[in-house]
């Protein structure tokens, strides 16, 4: 009798703990669940509409170049399991199934864990299903999934489980724990923040556990060296391509940050992001004040909860969730001075460039400490649990409301992703470009664009960010400069153009700026005006369905790969748009600024121009990375001996070497040209410009090649059949980088069309060509190393398990 009624004790719980999961993970994901479509145009939302897009994206996980945009090196090259895993599956099987499946998974690893932790700390009975529930439940679930940042999903599901393994190493340390903490943690860092999230984990649970210090300080730190070897590949994407890090991420601003930092009292009730989805669902329930006030009573409860326990591990937990609350405040926290001296100083900042992604930490300590109160106090278990549930009640109602959740059915999409799949080996431009893109004519929701992150040889020319040489377009266009936009579009590489009119371009229009006389068409045209691009664009056909088109450009311009015959020097954009010649020799040598100042605006320092604006029609002319200031001050240039510098300035500059020479260059209203031998110092007294240019030389007349069999082999490898006698020129339609090479003949690596890779290159007949982006070599390297590794851990985790088994039975 007793066995049985332990038995149905235990079967009754097991019910609870898996009705509470179900019910914690479906309170803010059902409408993306039971809707039909993927969601899409909002925030994050890249899931692929259509498995081909899928399978084209497992290439590039591991790529270090992306072909996005007119392409750029990727520092998010990886090879975590789970980001191979979702694009495995959405490519085997329908995408929206596979989001659903995906959803799924998150919430039993999720919940199981949270149900784990709170068994680790003592937490008896029923009461460890509040803390899944409330885990699975609060704000910051609600927010990162409404923003569909993807892999956030799995880490945030990853993260009580990191906590019950840390826990166990410096409790009882072993070889099996080290293992499997070094697994869930290299798992984790598909996000890259719970890089210093884990480490805040680890050193939290040393500290308080001082009596178990010398025996486990060691295997905690072994077990993060070895996460973190596991991570080796995207660890080296990172430290060598930072540099590119402006076309992926921007680098961490003050005025960001400070608009990215929650007040006291949302940071407490974990709100306090900056799209404040968990906010709105609140004020969109009558009498939301007390939705609210319940929220901050049950947080209230948690805090409680850990506070009042003398447990080391609770107290671990209980500073893991201050220090949480000490980064979601930020800016306007206590420690505003540090965080203001890291973005402004310390390039790793840009992990934690969105603040609220340490919510899930803090939420994680609240759940725990509700958990433990439960326990504690069982008079009150039903109604700490009515008002749990009273407090996310606005997370659930949301969900009908199209202001907060946009399901897009795939058909809207069908025409853009049937030229991707089949079109020719071009770049297309979807319209409107500037993202953020709203679907329809609300720019209530918006989000990315998922066409921009079609990656394959028919990329899209429009990425997230980095839209200058759009910017440039548009307001050419706008001009109704027609010869200069088939030309520039040539230049692209861009084949076809996809127009949307039942989607809207979100991004403010005062933000785009542009010289005086084309301001007003860029922007015109960038937000609202699609039809000048069917009366300028050189168009050859039109392909239509329901509202969307697409429009291809005469054939000729289209190759990413091409030929042409060149004689001469680029200086500027001009050249390219007025047809003028197109090389500029001497880029090879590199030129790096160290900014002062991270803030957004020239009036503060230094800062990118790319990031500000068009402010003047000057930085149009001026190839490769402008820096501008508006207020004076210095910058540190480091460059090759026979470079140059381009600037301009409103007061005469002061160039010093670091011998201690100075020299006076004279102000200027249009781009001069000055040498720039090694290590100097640009002083400014006001409004100033400058960028590196390439060394001119003396380029010869060149033959155009005949290119047979251009194709792409990778994202970062193109192989070219070219015929030829003598010296002939070779462009590869993708942004410069000196570390793109030719193999098979002789070449000179040049600029082309002011962005693109070239080569002057001689042949004696008929040669097969390679073109190489060469950190892909390392990048392989390194990523073998790290899947021997996987193999080797769970070998070794495998044999430690069986040896246990064994020695128990033994016994």
């Amino acid at each position: 009798m007793i066995f049985h009624a332990t038995t149905r004790r235990r079967r009754n719980q097991t019910t609870f703990d898996i009705l509470a999961i179900l019910l914690g993970g479906a309170w803010t994901l059902w409408p993306f669940i039971l809707h039909r479509g993927i969601p899409g145009y909002q925030h994050d939302w890249s899931w692929p509409f259509f498995s081909s897009r899928a399978c084209a994206a497992i290439g590039t996980i591991g790529s270090t170049w992306l072909t996005g945009g007119l392409g750029h090196p990727n520092p998010f090259a990886n090879e975590n399991p789970i980001a191979i895993a979702i694009a495995v599956a959405s490519c085997r099987v329908l995408p929206a199934i596979a989001l659903r499946l995906y959803l799924l998974v998150v919430i039993l690893v999720a919940g199981t864990g949270m149900l784990a932790l709170s068994r680790s700390m003592g937490i008896r009975g029923k009461a460890a299903a509040v803390a899944a529930f409330f885990y699975l439940a609060a704000p910051p679930f609600f927010n990162k999934v409404t923003a569909g940042q993807i892999g956030f999903f799995a880490a945030i599901a990853l993260l009580p489980w990191v906590v019950v393994i840390v826990m166990a190493i410096v409790t009882r340390p072993s070889v099996e724990n080290v293992l499997v903490a070094a697994i869930l943690m290299s798992l984790t860092f598909v996000q890259p923040q719970f890089i210093v999230f884990n480490a805040a984990i680890i050193v939290a649970f040393l500290l308080f556990h001082f009596k178990t210090l010398k025996r486990a300080i060691f295997p905690a730190i072994a077990s993060y060296g070895l996460a973190v070897g596991l991570s080796a590949p995207f660890f080296y994407a990172a430290m060598f391509m930072r540099p590119d890090f402006r076309y992926t991420v921007p680098k961490p601003l003050l005025a960001w940050e400070w608009n990215e930092s929650g007040n006291w009292l949302s940071a407490l009730r974990l709100n306090g992001y900056i799209s404040p989805y968990s906010k709105l669902a609140y004020m969109r329930m009558d009498g939301w004040g007390v939705f609210e006030l319940c929220l901050t009573l049950v947080c209230a409860v948690g805090a409680f909860g850990l506070l009042r326990s003398q447990s080391p591990s609770a107290r671990a937990i209980a500073a893991i969730g201050a220090l949480a609350y000490l980064i979601m405040t930020g800016l306007k926290g206590p420690l505003a001075i540090f965080f203001h001296w890291g973005f402004l100083h310390v390039q790793a900042f840009t992990l934690i460039r969105e603040l609220y992604d340490a919510a899930p930490l803090l939420a994680v300590a609240y759940s725990v400490g509700l958990a433990m109160v439960v326990d504690n106090f069982r008079k009150l278990n039903i109604l700490i649990w009515g008002m749990t549930i009273i407090a996310l009640l606005p997370l659930m109602a949301v969900g009908h409301d199209r202001d907060l959740h946009f399901i897009i059915p795939s058909r809207d999409t069908r025409i853009a992703m049937r030229y991707v799949a089949s079109g020719a080996p071009s770049r297309f431009l979807p319209l409107p470009y500037k993202m953020p893109i709203a679907y329809g004519r609300k720019t209530d929701l918006s989000g990315v664009d998922t066409l921009a992150f079609v990656n394959s040889a028919r990329p899209s020319a429009s990425t997230y960010g980095a839209t200058v040489e759009l910017d440039q377009l548009a307001g050419m266009l706008g001009d109704g400069r027609k010869a200069a936009v088939s030309r520039l579009l040539t230049s692209f590489g861009i084949g076809h153009l996809v127009i949307r009119p039942n989607m809207l371009s979100a991004f403010p229009a005062q933000l785009v700026t542009g010289s005086e006389g084309r301001s007003e068409g860029r922007a015109r045209v960038v937000f609202s005006r699609l039809a000048m691009w069917y009366e300028i664009a050189p168009i050859s056909s039109l392909r239509c369905a329901g509202v969307d088109c697409v429009l291809a450009l005469r054939a000729d311009p289209a190759a990413i790969v091409s030929s042409a015959r060149v004689a001469g020097v680029l200086t500027n954009w001009r050249n390219v748009t007025e047809g003028a010649p197109h090389i500029d020799s001497g880029t090879a040598g590199r030129l790096s600024i160290r900014f002062p100042s991270a803030d957004v605006s020239p009036y503060d320092g230094w800062v990118d121009a790319s990031m500000w604006g068009w402010d003047s029609s000057v930085w149009d002319e001026m190839p490769g990375l402008v820096t501008v200031t508006k207020r004076g001050g210095q910058v540190a240039l480091s460059a090759h001996p026979q470079a140059f510098l381009s600037y301009v300035a409103q007061y005469p500059l002061e160039l010093c070497v670091r011998r201690g020479t100075c020299r006076r260059l004279r102000a200027s209203s249009q781009p001069r040209r000055i040498d720039l031998v090694g290590n100097a110092v640009i002083r400014a007294m006001g409004w100033a410009a400058i960028a590196r240019i390439g060394n001119p030389v003396a380029a010869p007349s060149l033959r155009r090649l005949e290119l047979s069999h251009a194709r792409e082999i990778h994202p970062w490898e193109y192989v070219v059949e070219a015929t030829g006698h003598g010296l002939g020129f070779i462009e590869f339609k993708s942004r410069f980088n000196p570390d793109w090479i030719l193999l098979g003949a002789r070449s000179t690596h040049v600029r082309a069309d002011a962005y693109a890779n070239g080569w002057i290159v001689r042949l004696d007949g008929t040669s097969l060509l390679t073109i190489y982006f060469q950190p892909q070599h390392g990048f392989d390297f390194v990523a073998a190393a790290a899947g021997f590794g996987y193999v080797s851990v769970l070998l070794l985790l495998a044999v430690v398990r069986l040896s246990s088994s064994l020695r128990r039975k033994s016994t």
